[in-house]
């Protein structure tokens, strides 16, 4: 409408343009109050096939659904805290389950993938939409991610009989120090507990873990390792640190940032450098972390080890005894045209 009008932006909340040479900022808007004003997503104007995604532990395509906006918690890495101030705000459960509903008869979904922050964290919220899921027989599967400090054995055995097939929480490292460092505002033991908890409960469960975290280095991340496998997840998504600007982590340079290009930042492709642990390192502990099975890993020994092995060697030595102590064979040929397109570059 200003466009048409002609009358500038200069009074529109929420967005920057360039005005002479200069970049002004008009501030954030102001929050919706109510959720429930908001329309459901018109999935019927998008091709469903096209654009609806598969996971292994679902048992068809599903949709994806926000039941709430934002999270009270402020980890210093996430841009939730950003985006939305560290402000929650909840839809009721009564238009949550509208919207399922819609979702399973006009759109055709079986599965739902719960985008929210923190699902779980009205508790007796999510005890009302699992009740009317129940109550309705409305036969679907559902995952979400939380956090440990909201779950319990009552809340997630329901969370099973509405749907549920998976459950995923952000472990991100196996150092209590690292988990203070960054904000995450629960402890190891917590995180243990929260996923034998989802276990017991016969749900599936994911673990994020974050490599590069401010302190990172060998040591914590062997200890991250051998934490993540003792939670016994279902399945893990291990990912190097982006430092997402705006965060307390990009603010405060936490971890020096070597790559501003914002294109090349992925959760794959390392732009920092955390002490001496430099991108190809960060590349290498990723790769290790992924790959590796618990015997060969076992099978190190000593961090110092760990240490000379990978990093102190020249890039023929490296290879050789990374293939004779860490990775299997048919790994041989993946790490080594790694190790080639990076001394080209």
């Amino acid at each position: 409408k200003s466009l048409e009008k002609k009358e500038g932006f200069d009074h529109i909340k929420g967005i920057s343009f360039r005005k002479n040479n200069k970049i002004i900022e008009n501030g954030g808007v102001d929050f919706i109050s109510n959720l429930d004003d908001l329309p459901y997503p018109a999935w019927d104007l998008i091709d469903k096939d096209r654009y609806a995604m598969t996971r292994n532990f679902f048992g068809g395509k599903y949709a994806i659904m926000l039941t709430s906006r934002g999270c009270p918690n402020i980890c210093t890495f996430c841009q939730s805290p950003v985006t939305w101030k560290a402000q929650a705000r909840f839809r009721s459960s009564e238009d949550v389950f509208n919207e399922i509903v819609e979702l399973k008869e006009k759109h055709g979904f079986n599965c739902i993938f719960i985008e929210d922050d923190t699902f779980t964290l009205v508790k007796k919220r999510v005890f009302e939409i699992c009740r009317k899921l129940i109550d309705n027989k409305v036969k679907m599967q559902f995952a979400c991610g939380t956090r440990p400090g909201t779950l319990d054995e009552e809340l997630l055995n329901l969370m099973r009989d509405a749907g549920w097939v998976r459950i995923s929480m952000g472990a991100e490292s196996g150092n209590e120090e690292m988990l203070k460092r960054i904000k995450k505002n629960y402890t190891l033991s917590e995180i243990s507990r929260g996923f034998h908890l989802i276990k017991n409960s016969q749900i599936t469960s994911l673990a994020y873990m974050i490599i590069g975290l401010p302190g990172e280095n060998l040591r914590s991340f062997w200890k991250s390792f051998k934490y993540a496998r003792s939670l016994k997840a279902d399945s893990y998504q291990l990912t190097i640190l982006v430092p997402f600007p705006g965060t307390e982590i990009f603010n405060k340079r936490m971890v020096k940032i070597i790559n501003f290009d914002y294109s090349r930042w992925t959760y794959w492709e390392p732009v920092i450098k955390v002490g001496y642990l430099n991108p190809f390192m960060l590349k290498i502990l990723l790769y290790i972390a992924q790959n590796g099975t618990e015997k060969e890993h076992h099978r190190l020994g000593d961090l110092h080890c760990l240490l000379h092995v990978l990093f102190f060697h020249t890039t023929k030595d490296l290879i050789k005894k990374i293939m004779s102590k860490i990775l299997r064979k048919k790994d041989f040929e993946l790490l080594k045209n790694f190790l080639k397109r990076k001394r080209r570059n």
